[in-house]
């Protein structure tokens, strides 16, 4: 990943499952580490969010379900 797709397309900002990885469409060299890795990526173009200065991740909420 390069600096810039880290500060200018959130890249880091994104939802994880484990097994899908949730992120930007703006992050191309990410995408490919990620799916060396095995994963598959569902890539978004979501540019509203970035201009409230953030991305996927910040419209989350993680649930804990191991209790």
């Amino acid at each position: 990943m390069s600096f810039a797709e880290a500060k200018e397309a959130f890249a880091c900002n994104l939802v994880s499952t484990g097994h899908t990885v949730v992120m930007s469409a703006s992050a191309p060299q990410l995408q490919a580490a990620i799916e060396s890795y095995g994963l598959q990526t569902i890539t978004l173009a979501m540019p509203e969010l970035a201009k409230g200065g953030g991305f996927i991740r910040c419209t989350t909420l993680t649930l804990d379900n191991t209790k």
